[in-house]
């Protein structure tokens, strides 16, 4: 249930989202690696709950930001689904 409205979340982000008319995919990679950091603080401290709530912000950050790499027509997220089931085939 989780997994199939957070899809539709990330659908709808480019449309109700202002941030994400306002910024372009370089600032979402800024905003990605701060996020990244903020995961290795909470598994330094042994925080796993904040740990859970931060991985779920990378996931948010990482789905939007291939959204708008897609817009920008610098991607295709197609390709990079495939690139990742390549990987894990």
């Amino acid at each position: 249930m989780y997994k199939s409205k957070v899809e539709e979340f990330i659908a709808r982000s480019s449309q109700l989202d202002p941030f994400y008319e306002m910024a372009d995919s370089s600032r979402m990679i800024q905003d990605l690696a701060s996020e990244l950091a903020e995961i290795k603080e909470e598994y330094k401290k042994g925080d796993y709950e904040e740990l859970t709530k931060e991985l779920g912000d990378i996931y948010w950050a990482f789905l939007v930001l291939m959204d708008k790499l897609q817009d920008e027509g610098k991607i295709e997220k197609d390709r990079v689904y495939e690139s990742i089931y390549r990987k894990m085939s």
